[in-house]
C-alpha cells in the first residue's frame, strides 16, 4: 500500500464513522474566533510550504521562484483575524 492509498482509506474511514466532522467542529469551537478557519493537511514530500501560504507581496518570492511560483493573480488573499 502506498501513502496516497493509506491517506485516502484513512480519511474515508474517518468520514464514514463521523470522526472528521466531530474533530473539525471541536477544533473550531476550541479556537474561538470569527468562524473562519483555515484547515491545512500537510503531507511531507509532496508539498512546498512556501507555496501553501504564499508571500506574494514580497519581491524575493517571485525572484527566487521564477518557474514554480504562484502568480499573484491566482493567489487567494488571507488575512489573520484581529
Amino acid at each position: 500500500m502506498n501513502r496516497r492509498s493509506f491517506v485516502k482509506r484513512s480519511l474515508m474511514t474517518m468520514a464514514a464513522t463521523g470522526l472528521v466532522p466531530s474533530l473539525f467542529s471541536r477544533t473550531a469551537l476550541a479556537a474561538g474566533g470569527n468562524g473562519k478557519i483555515l484547515v491545512l493537511y500537510h503531507l511531507f514530500g509532496g508539498n512546498d510550504a512556501v507555496n501553501t501560504l504564499i508571500p506574494y507581496g514580497q519581491p524575493e518570492y517571485a525572484a527566487q521562484r521564477p518557474d514554480i511560483g504562484i502568480p499573484t493573480a491566482k493567489v487567494v488573499p488571507w488575512t489573520h483575524p484581529a
